[in-house]
Order: C-alpha cells, then structure tokens, then sequence
C-alpha cells in the first residue's frame, strides 16, 4: 500500500509541476502580448538608424502600481503623455483596479461593451486557456475572491462552497458575441 501511495503521490506531483509551467509560460506570454500591444505603437516612430539621442527617464501610476521607463529618442525628450495616455486606456479597458474599467464591469454583471484591446486579450486568454487544458484560466474570479484574495472579505469555504462557485469557473462559460461578453450560467435580462 506504502508503495502505490508512494507511486500515486509521484505521478499527481508531476502532474501539478507540468500544469504549473504551464500556466506560467501563458502567464508570461499573455503578459509580453499585452505589453506589446501598449508599447509597440509608440515607438513605431523611432528611426533605429538614426542615431539614438538622449536618454529619457518617465515614470507614473498604472495598474494599481507604479512604473519606471527609460528610453532612447532621437527627435522627442517628453513621451509621458503619450504613454500616459497608452496605459490609460489599458486600465479603462482591463485594470482590476479601476472601478469603470471594462473588466470591472464585466465582473460585476454590468451591461458593457468591450473596446478592441479587451476583445484581444479576451482571444489571446482563450487561446492559452486551450493550450494549458484549463490551467490558465481568466474566470477563477469567484474563487479568487472567496478565499480572500479579491477585494472582498474571505468566505467560510467547504467543499460544498467550492462546489457552488465552480458552476461559474471555465472559458467554456463565457463567450465573445461581437462586443459583448456572454455568461453563459446567467439568465437574459
């Protein structure tokens, strides 16, 4: 008996550490697929040809931290307000931490449509969900928050509780419908 718990205890060890990188590398991806997509068009303007120019130090406040840029220009010393303006409509979009972001609303059961960078990385996150069997997965919200790691108060939590949240948890629960999230466990209004 020893043995084949010795074996069973081995074989869900690897089974979690495989899910867990991969989770991490679509963590990683999906990260770089964002920054990407706020960064890439603001220096599209730059002549790597050009000779360089001064080095700029910017800094602010997004996603509920801060952030620090250092940059090359060769012809613009002040990019803040660009940027600012970039990672602005990132937060108005996808940002946890702004209470009218798209996400936000969304989260909350609030009618929305989404803007075009949500529906990217709405796509882009079904894609890794996919890719990782479910170990990457954009809706383990209420789970999240039930055992007090969202920006609510933790919930007494028994199998039965996990039980009950987990009829919301899964992409196979949410789709994209043009601009619109559907969740598929609510009733229409």
């Amino acid at each position: 008996m020893t043995t084949c718990n010795g074996i069973l205890r081995d074989v869900v060890s690897q089974r979690a550490n495989s899910l867990r990188e991969r989770c991490q590398v679509a963590s990683n991806t999906l990260f770089g697929f964002i920054i990407i997509i706020v960064l890439i068009p603001l220096f599209t303007g730059c002549n790597p040809k050009g000779g360089g120019g001064d080095y700029y130090n910017i800094q602010g406040f997004t996603q509920g931290t801060t952030y620090r840029i250092t940059y090359q220009h060769p012809t613009e010393n002040d990019l803040q307000d660009r940027i600012d303006s970039l990672l602005r409509a990132f937060d108005l979009s996808l940002s946890l931490y702004e209470p009218n972001s798209i996400i936000t609303a969304i989260n909350e059961n609030r009618n929305m449509e989404t803007d075009t960078l949500f529906r990217t990385v709405f796509r882009e996150s079904r894609r890794i969900y996919e890719i990782t069997d479910g170990a990457f997965d954009i809706t383990v919200g209420p789970l999240i928050n039930a055992w007090g790691f969202g920006p609510v108060d933790r919930s007494e939590m028994d199998s039965d509780m996990v039980d009950s949240l987990l009829q919301y948890v899964g992409m196979d629960k949410v789709s994209l419908a043009g601009t619109k999230i559907v969740k598929h466990w609510m009733r229409p209004d």
